[in-house]
């Protein structure tokens, strides 16, 4: 009887083995060990809008961003968003500055034109994270519409 129960353990182990690495590997819970991105949670006004160059008007003079960040880099990170027109960082730009951030967090940031570019179409917003010495960690563009008057 003893062999048997043994024999049976033997057998058994491999198959809780595999599906135990089977689970932990379809889990959607774990995130990975290099993390470096935002969520952009909210953008305000939403697009298209036709805005006031920066502090020309009371109302509606920048695009407000909130996100959720995660940097995982062990020396942290600054975190940009940028307005682009065609390609190219736009003229007159205004963007949130940033600290050196670490771990999981929430911001909010803004993103205008300054009145001496003139009338100005902002077509994508940049995100840009990159380490303390200035390597980029992620980069990516987010389609929007902008007219800054």
């Amino acid at each position: 009887m003893k062999s048997n129960s043994i024999g049976f353990r033997y057998q058994v182990f491999p198959l809780v083995f595999a599906l135990v690495l089977i689970i932990n590997a379809c889990s959607d819970d774990d995130e990975p060990s290099n993390v470096n991105d935002i969520k952009i949670t909210s953008i305000s006004p939403e697009s298209p809008a036709s805005l006031h160059h920066y502090q020309t008007s009371l109302v509606l003079d920048y695009v407000i961003i909130d996100y959720d960040y995660t940097i995982t880099n062990k020396d942290g990170a600054r975190i940009w968003i940028q307005p682009y027109t065609e390609g190219e960082i736009s003229d007159g730009y205004i963007y949130s500055t940033s600290s050196i951030f670490t771990g999981k967090g929430t911001r909010t940031v803004l993103v205008s034109i300054e009145e001496y570019a003139g009338e100005k179409n902002v077509d994508q917003l940049r995100i840009i994270i990159v380490n303390p010495d200035g390597d980029t960690l992620t980069e990516r563009f987010i389609d929007v519409d902008y007219t800054f008057l």
